[in-house]
């Protein structure tokens, strides 16, 4: 990375010190973003133990971006929206759930709006590269041995059954919380089964159209095969469930 973690409150210079102010008129404490050197990774399954969708495992190069360095939390969605349509409303330092991608993209549109910054989802590509330290071969965020995984994760294991609060189990390589469990995260591409098989190399976008999005990381509802960095489940984008939230992008060029 060309900086390690960094506290990128976007906008003007007085967002850093003074915060802005929500339509609740409390303090908006904007994400911490992670700034993330973009290089190329073989994408998909390289342990040869996922499903169909997960390969073949192809070259991809994503350029320079950054991601939050944990998922949305119930507490900004308030601040955002006015509401909390999570299941669990007793945590408001939990990721919020229950919330659809045509959802997110009114909340996104709302941030950017009071913040003057250009968030985004990040793509399916960016989210695994990111996912996995970078791109290196990592079963799950952070930690290729399932013996470890309860350190990195939350998942059916440890959860309780619930979401929990973010950052507060083991961060990867690039320092991002609960990449793999807590909730899934919804990206920004369409699905589908077969694009490994065509997808460009270069920063590739996903296809242009379908009937539903993308979701990664698992959730702590899973198992330990059901929130590994490749897998991929889908989902209606008018659709939401109870362990469905999302974390933000911006491309390294909006900075």
């Amino acid at each position: 990375m060309r900086t390690n973690i960094l506290t990128y409150y976007l906008g003007c210079c007085l967002i850093s010190i003074f915060g802005l102010a929500s339509s609740n008129d409390e303090l908006l404490v904007l994400p911490v973003m992670i700034d993330i050197k973009g290089g190329c990774f073989e994408m998909g399954d390289t342990f040869g133990e996922g499903k169909p969708n997960e390969t073949p495992a192809h070259e991809v190069c994503v350029d320079d971006f950054y991601m939050s360095e944990v998922e949305v939390t119930q507490l900004l969605w308030h601040q955002i929206m006015g509401n909390n349509p999570s299941r669990f409303k007793d945590c408001t330092s939990c990721p919020v759930d229950t919330i659809s991608w045509n959802e997110v993209q009114v909340f996104i549109n709302k941030l950017n709006h009071i913040s003057k910054n250009q968030y985004r989802l990040p793509t399916e590509a960016e989210w695994e590269y990111a996912a996995r330290s970078s791109g290196k071969r990592q079963r799950w965020a952070g930690v290729n041995e399932e013996s470890r995984l309860s350190d990195f994760a939350w998942y059916g294991v440890n959860s309780n059954g619930r979401p929990q609060p973010v950052k507060t189990k083991t961060q990867n390589g690039l320092g991002l919380y609960d990449m793999t469990g807590n909730v899934w995260e919804w990206v920004r591409g369409w699905y589908d089964g077969d694009y490994y098989q065509e997808s460009p190399k270069a920063n590739p976008l996903g296809p242009e159209a379908g009937d539903n999005k993308v979701l990664r990381g698992g959730s702590y509802f899973f198992n330990a095969m059901g929130i590994r960095t490749t897998v991929r489940a889908i989902s209606p984008p008018d659709h939401k469930f109870f362990d469905i939230g999302f974390r933000l992008a911006v491309s390294d060029k909006a900075k």
